[in-house]
């Protein structure tokens, strides 16, 4: 997104848009500034105050040649929600400071699950994305990727089996006077057998029978997904300290790729 400022000999402005962006983002919004002729011989620096009151200047920055300075905002810039304060401010040799009045955008709140992995586990997201990278998707189904980082023939009764990754999953049971509190399980794979609420106090209560389930605990939240062959069925939690949210998703149910394609070009048809 980028968002247009003028600036004009008064300290005045004109500004595009006030929303700057979602908390955490990374140089996803451009600030472009226009500049008038007499601001062109002087150094060009932005101030910012963020929502938490920090300062933060920035070096000089360049000018365009088409009399424009552009800005990409930084996350270090969003990390609070709220209102971020920024000033233009013009330095030349003689001692001249020229500030603009005081632009004031607003940061949204965004749901940031990234960022609360990488703060429980700083290297997840990169280790996450060498795996993904690793993932060759072009091939024939011959080979498979073994836990030491390359691909392997898969032929019948090969030991070569033996370094297929294995994920252990732990066996949880629970009952009516001591049953599975989705929020107090751990980071890991399980595999939940009886009785489970979805946090110590809550009414809500389900029955889980080898259920294969994968957990992603954090301070304040719990994220879980519980996969039922059976039905092929997936269900999803977010368990917090005294509430959830659950949402349940019948595969089943979801359109496949072709549906999808015929419904388009019916559309389009129309």
């Amino acid at each position: 997104m980028e968002i247009e400022i003028k600036l004009f000999n008064n300290r005045e402005y004109f500004c595009s848009n006030s929303i700057i962006g979602k908390t955490y983002e990374n140089v996803a919004t451009t600030l472009k500034f226009y500049l008038t002729d007499e601001m062109l011989n002087k150094h060009f620096y932005i101030e910012f105050e963020k929502a938490n009151g920090d300062k933060v200047s920035t070096l000089e920055l360049i000018k365009n040649e088409d009399k424009t300075v552009t800005y990409k905002i930084p996350n270090s810039l969003l990390d609070h929600k709220g209102e971020l304060k920024a000033e233009v401010v013009l330095r030349d040799l003689n001692g001249l400071v020229y500030k603009t009045y005081t632009m004031t955008f607003n940061i949204l709140n965004s749901i940031n699950a990234n960022e609360e992995i990488s703060k429980q586990n700083p290297d997840f997201i990169s280790e996450a994305q060498k795996v993904i990278d690793l993932i060759d998707i072009t091939g024939d189904g011959s080979k498979y990727l073994s836990n030491d980082g390359t691909y392997k023939e898969v032929s019948s009764g090969s030991s070569d089996y033996n370094d297929l990754i294995n994920i252990p999953f732990k066996n949880v049971g629970g009952t009516e006077d001591s049953p599975i509190y989705l929020r107090e399980l751990q980071t890991g794979a399980y595999l939940l057998n009886g009785i489970c609420k979805p946090y110590n106090g809550s009414d809500a209560t389900m029955t889980a029978s080898s259920a294969i389930t994968y957990v992603n605990h954090f301070d304040t939240v719990t994220a879980v997904q519980i996969f039922y062959p059976p039905y092929n069925q997936v269900q999803y939690f977010e368990v917090y300290d005294d509430n959830y949210i659950n949402n349940t998703v019948m595969l089943n149910n979801l359109a496949t790729k072709e549906y999808v394609d015929n419904a388009i070009a019916n559309a389009l048809n129309s």
